[in-house]
């Protein structure tokens, strides 16, 4: 059989792909992937015993928003990426938004008390937060990771820091159920170096891992 009609004999067998088959693949490795982590944190660390009072405090909330916006760009850039089309990225721009903003919030805090509690908050180790936020963003990024190879991505390095920031976003939304902490401070420190750090990862393992 020549090249012609071997082209030909697949694209009669072709079958026309699902509409919104890679988001549904996306949510369901994005599932997984959490299920495990919740199920890590729940069983490793536990969830901090006044959540009931902490959930009705702005500083929750905000804490929430932060973590959970940087997911939610890094969601949308993976989905950009993972199509093999795609040349150029758009709105990378979005990730300095949030973090902008909470480095506004984490200046007026800092400002509004006293030297020896400012001094205390930014030297508090960064051990009793980042790994576990990289520990929970493993599965999270396995379970990102099995959907996006399955497009067959061409901007890999890009897609691996994509994938790390939308799962390690996740990750610290859901290390938040444990941390007591509410200072901006703390969460601009903290939890963008354990998503920086997560995103570089990803950026440096993507080359290999979504080869195609």
């Amino acid at each position: 059989m020549d090249t012609d009609a071997l082209i030909e004999a697949l694209a009669r067998d072709a079958k026309p792909v699902p509409r919104r088959s890679f988001e549904r693949r996306m949510a369901a490795g994005l599932s997984l992937g959490a299920s495990f982590a919740f199920l890590m944190l729940v069983t490793g660390l536990g969830i901090q015993h006044d959540l009931l009072t902490a959930a009705v405090t702005p500083g929750f909330w905000g804490k929430a928003a932060y973590t959970s916006s940087l997911a939610m760009i890094g969601l949308l850039l993976s989905a950009q990426l993972a199509r093999p089309s795609t040349r150029r990225l758009r709105g990378a721009w979005l990730v300095a938004a949030p973090i902008a903003l909470l480095a506004v919030f984490a200046a007026a805090e800092l400002a509004g008390i006293d030297p020896n509690t400012r001094s205390g908050l930014v030297r508090e180790p960064l051990w009793t937060c980042v790994p576990l936020i990289l520990a929970l963003a493993v599965p999270i990024f396995i379970g990102l990771a099995g959907a996006i190879r399955q497009m067959a991505p061409t901007m890999l390095r890009a897609a691996g820091a994509a994938a790390g920031l939308a799962t390690s976003g996740l990750a610290a939304t859901l290390y938040g159920l444990y941390c007591q902490q509410l200072s901006a401070t703390y969460i601009l420190t903290r939890y963008t170096l354990a998503i920086a750090l997560f995103s570089a990862l990803g950026a440096l393992i993507g080359p290999r891992l979504f080869r195609w």
